[in-house]
């Protein structure tokens, strides 16, 4: 790990886009961690049909790739949906792992700030046995407008 403090990269919620956590950013960039706000795809757009989690999370993994190649020590700081993003962009980019690569950079810290923390292979609905809460409204559409 190196001497100069860390990158923090920012996998936000899907209720604000990413110019809604510039002022945080800014905060810890003020207290001399580079920062960058990741701009998921998914949120905020106006495309149809929209992007989805596959997008963001190759978004994240962008960003983390362009830190850890620069050889950066980087945080990665998820809220709420970014949780979900940021459990699937971060494989692979673990300061240990591309060390043992003879890489350097990478994550040294993954920071779930009320968001969802999931296990490889699950999605929300599975941690909720398979069925969406009684506020969720799913709706399925496979045409284009």
């Amino acid at each position: 790990m190196s001497t100069t403090k860390p990158t923090i990269v920012f996998s936000h919620g899907a209720w604000q886009p990413a110019a809604g956590y510039e002022p945080f950013a800014q905060k810890i960039n003020e207290a001399g961690h580079p920062t960058e706000v990741v701009a998921l795809p998914s949120v905020g757009g106006t495309t149809s049909p929209l992007p989805g989690v596959p997008e963001d999370i190759a978004a994240v993994r962008k960003a983390l790739t362009k830190y850890a190649d620069e050889g950066k020590d980087i945080i990665l700081l998820c809220h709420s949906y970014g949780g979900l993003v940021g459990s699937n962009a971060v494989e692979g980019f673990d300061f240990s792992s591309r060390k043992a690569a003879g890489k350097k950079g990478g994550v040294i810290l993954t920071v779930y700030m009320s968001a969802f923390m999931v296990p490889k292979g699950k999605s929300l609905l599975d941690m909720l046995g398979g069925q969406p809460l009684p506020w969720m409204n799913v709706e399925v559409s496979t045409s284009s407008p």
